[in-house]
């Protein structure tokens, strides 16, 4: 008998099994190391659902994520990691974790069997409804009928950032009639010609040298940040921000208010036009 199966037939495990119920949390402790990543293996095995495994901190949730992936394949294994400080994580939050969290969120909300694993951190971050999440994904179609200025604003809400020229996940260009953007969910670049609303072709290309790979027909693209916030969510942020200035810069000199109205007036203006802060 393998060591999986010998594992099953434990009867701490039936219980675990049976407790691991949509909604249900269960705590496990007295197990570590290699006995840990195959105990996790087997879960996965046995439910038709993804399950998030929670450690203490990111360096632990590192390594499980490693351990792991000797035995899952990359499409059941997702980590969603977050800075163990809030304010490190705004300040130097990388693209890569932040593709780590949206892929992560992704598998989650389609209910596919996967772990995703995370920190104590990770838990305790704030994140957007399921449905919100859900409709923030964008598609494109050949033969679409699309209106350039509004996928501008609907790519920078869901988290792109724009550029003169693609070069990373999370960017998008647009160069009169063409939109580049680097999805996160895709290996390559997609360019969208359009000839007036309508797109006229799509392309993957080699961001190394702009030749063109395959022509396609449609294109899925995932937010680009898991900190999702709708229009009636921006509008309330920037009241109160503007609520709050205005009460900080009547404690304040003359000079020490503008210079307060000077640094947070552009980012008020920002979220009442739409637009949502690029540290996001």
């Amino acid at each position: 008998m393998q060591l999986d199966q010998l594992l099953t037939t434990i009867p701490q495990y039936s219980d675990l099994i049976s407790g691991l119920k949509p909604g249900s949390r269960q705590l496990v402790t007295g197990i570590g190391g290699s006995a840990r990543t195959l105990l996790i293996d087997n879960l996965i095995q046995s439910t038709d659902r993804p399950t998030v495994v929670v450690v203490d901190s990111l360096f632990h949730a590192d390594q499980l994520v490693n351990d792991l992936s000797n035995l899952l394949p990359d499409d059941q294994l997702f980590e969603f990691p977050v800075e163990e400080m809030g304010a490190a994580e705004l300040a130097t939050s990388s693209p890569e974790y932040k593709a780590q969290r949206v892929l992560a969120l992704d598998k989650l909300v389609s209910g596919e069997p996967a772990v995703i694993v995370t920190s104590v951190s990770g838990v305790r971050r704030l994140l957007p409804a399921k449905e919100q999440f859900k409709q923030a994904r964008l598609t494109l179609k050949m033969d679409g009928t699309y209106d350039l200025e509004n996928l501008k604003l609907q790519l920078h809400q869901m988290g792109y950032s724009f550029q003169k020229m693609v070069a990373a996940p999370g960017d998008f260009s647009i160069r009169g009639s063409i939109l580049d953007i680097f999805p996160l969910n895709h290996q390559d670049p997609v360019r969208i010609d359009f000839f007036d609303t309508d797109v006229d072709s799509m392309r993957t290309f080699d961001v190394s040298n702009q030749r063109s790979i395959k022509n396609i027909e449609t294109i899925s693209i995932l937010p680009a940040t898991d900190l999702l916030i709708d229009n009636d969510q921006r509008k309330a942020v920037a009241s109160q921000l503007r609520k709050r200035m205005i009460a900080e810069q009547s404690k304040l000199e003359s000079k020490d208010a503008k210079k307060l109205a000077g640094n947070l007036e552009s980012q008020i203006m920002d979220l009442e036009n739409g637009l949502n802060d690029p540290r996001w």
